[in-house]
């Protein structure tokens, strides 16, 4: 149990492999929990055992977000009958950001969609832009993202 109460479970050796294991070793450890005051449960479900998810959401557990690139899902379960859930939300913005670049001429560099809706002319005009990668700072997206759509180093 951490600090806040919370029990977290990420190794999924923990985890009995078929269903009905899951579904009685997740009953006593709820009962365990809740006497020891726990707030909240916390699993990351992770291949090869996420049809296991399916036996936490009858317990009442939720979705609360889930992981490309670390392979997991986490559901969540508040135990807390004093208080209202709350586990934050997971983060779920992007930062966006376009590049104006004006030459000697003062001409400023503008991009046309291609995928957008309208032939032609009819397409609309933009600044270079799009979305800052993870451990990219702004400076490093905005010059990533002017050079992909349009070879201009700035």
């Amino acid at each position: 149990m951490d600090r806040y109460k919370g029990v977290l479970i990420d190794d999924m050796s923990l985890l009995a492999s078929t269903e009905e294991e899951f579904d009685s070793q997740l009953t006593a450890s709820l009962a365990k929990w809740k006497t020891e005051g726990a707030r909240s449960i916390q699993i990351f479900f992770k291949p090869p055992k996420c049809h296991l998810m399916n036996i936490a959401s009858k317990h009442g557990f939720y979705f609360h977000h889930a992981h490309r690139s670390d392979n997991y899902v986490l559901m969540c379960l508040w135990t807390d009958e004093k208080v209202a859930d709350r586990l934050p939300g997971y983060p779920d913005h992007f930062v966006g950001v376009g590049g104006i670049m004006v030459n000697d001429k003062e001409e400023v560099l503008l991009i046309q969609e291609r995928r957008s809706i309208g032939q032609g002319d009819d397409k609309p005009w933009k600044f270079p832009g799009g979305f800052v990668d993870k451990g990219e700072t702004i400076k490093q997206g905005v010059e990533r993202e002017v050079t992909e759509e349009t070879g201009v180093k700035g």
